[in-house]
């Protein structure tokens, strides 16, 4: 297969993940996203579209993984000595969460905003899975 036909695959793919996604948000106020770095703004922007229209009736639930170290007393209001998230994890967290000072507490895992809605887990999939998967279906469900 030459490049330009992989290329041209991977683009539809890609346009039809963008397409479902903002089909669905106007329909759906619940959102998990699992493993996303956040470093697409297209994606970005559409994530950020759900708290716009689902204010307080939305919830979302954030699984990453950040390295221990990371965490804890390094979750801090620099993020600037964190590798990840970076600035745009970092502002399209804070649209989603309606909160500008994310990091204005040590990180407890989740990490849950000031409104409730939404809940950040960093320690990884299998983590979150395994010791809070009930609590993030109730959540989600609810």
């Amino acid at each position: 297969m030459n490049i330009y036909r992989q290329t041209n695959c991977s683009r539809t793919l890609y346009s039809t993940y963008q397409t479902v996604l903002h089909n669905a948000l106007p329909n759906n106020p619940r959102l998990l996203i699992v493993g996303y770095g956040f470093g697409d703004l297209h994606f970005n922007r559409l994530l950020s579209r759900l708290t716009r229209i689902h204010e307080d009736g939305r919830r979302v639930v954030l699984i990453g993984w950040v390295l221990p170290g990371m965490r804890g007393e390094y979750w801090a209001p620099d993020a600037n000595f964190m590798e990840w998230p970076g600035a745009q994890a970092i502002q399209c967290m804070a649209r989603l969460s309606r909160q500008d000072d994310l990091f204005g507490r040590p990180y407890i895992n989740p990490w849950v905003s000031r409104d409730s809605r939404c809940r950040i887990y960093l320690e990884g999939f299998q983590d979150a899975i395994h010791n809070h998967g009930v609590e993030i279906i109730r959540f989600l469900t609810k």
